[in-house]
């Protein structure tokens, strides 16, 4: 039986604990294997830090809604929304990783993070309501 939840919260990062508690209960309710869940959880607590800083330039006052549709014998499909700066996933670089630790920037990990974690990860805007889209599948089989 396909489910389907939704969660909206504002734009700051005290409620990343929150989105984090979303996705585990979704994932325990549903018996996601603990694997899965983790990957979930940090694919979208990434996506969620990412609307927050980038987005909305650390604006509180943004909204993001995220929705999640779980078919546990298939794939589990998380959704977010908001309406904070447009993001073009092309201009990202890919990040280093040869690099030792010490001489890497703080951040630049998110994106890929997200792609490795999940087997889609698809960004849109609709422009007819100046609202971002993030896609994110994994598989469950």
């Amino acid at each position: 039986m396909i489910e389907t939840y939704t969660l909206q919260i504002e734009s700051s990062t005290d409620n990343l604990a929150r989105v984090d508690s979303f996705i585990q209960k979704i994932g325990k309710e549903n018996n996601l294997p603990c694997s899965i869940i983790d990957e979930v959880v940090i694919s979208v607590d990434e996506a969620v830090s990412n609307i927050i800083i980038h987005a909305y330039n650390k604006d509180p006052n943004g909204i993001i809604e995220i929705k999640v549709t779980v078919d546990p014998s298939r794939v589990i499909t998380i959704k977010l929304y908001d309406t904070g700066e447009p993001f073009d996933p092309s201009i990202i670089k890919p990040p280093v990783l040869s690099s030792c630790l010490d001489d890497r920037p703080i951040g630049g990990l998110g994106l890929y993070l997200m792609k490795k974690f999940m087997n889609e990860v698809c960004f849109s805007f609709d422009e007819s309501h100046s609202q971002n889209k993030c896609t994110m599948t994994k598989y469950l089989h």
